[in-house]
């Protein structure tokens, strides 16, 4: 009976030390698979044929016209895109970026701050990028944040 007893609590010291390790080196596999494995772009999916892009964030300095206050303003932005084009929006992004900072300087900082102006800053914006100057069609602008300060 006592050879008994101790062979189950050495059995019972082998499992309690080793399943924790045990796990710890599993998990350590699946991030170490996962980290070689990862792609160079960090898009989110949004359906099997388009992904979101999500650009930098932009900081401006919004002029309000001659006797008014001019503010701050800091957006991010994602574009959705077909996925065989994630790889050309890298190289296009520094158009794209200039593309948003001309368009969002040409609006109007007390129109920005109305409730509603993302709908139609959306609509300005996609017109812009998918201009002559970007070949890129993108599917829809997704205005994550916008700040005024």
């Amino acid at each position: 009976m006592n050879i008994w007893l101790h062979k189950h609590k050495v059995l019972f010291a082998v499992f309690y030390v080793g399943m924790p390790v045990l796990l710890a080196w599993i998990g350590w596999l699946v991030i170490d698979y996962k980290a070689a494995h990862r792609d160079d772009i960090e898009a989110v999916s949004m359906s099997s044929t388009t992904a979101l892009y999500a650009l930098p964030r932009v900081a401006l300095t919004m002029d309000a016209g001659v006797g008014q206050v001019s503010g701050m303003m800091k957006l991010d932005i994602g574009i959705e895109v077909k996925r065989e084009d994630l790889k050309r929006v890298i190289d296009y992004e520094p158009r794209i970026l200039e593309r948003i900072l001309m368009y969002m300087r040409k609006q109007d900082y007390a129109k920005l701050q109305e409730p509603d102006s993302v709908r139609w800053i959306r609509r300005g914006l996609e017109e812009q990028i998918c201009s002559g100057a970007v070949p890129i069609s993108v599917a829809s602008v997704v205005v994550n944040r916008m700040v005024f300060e």
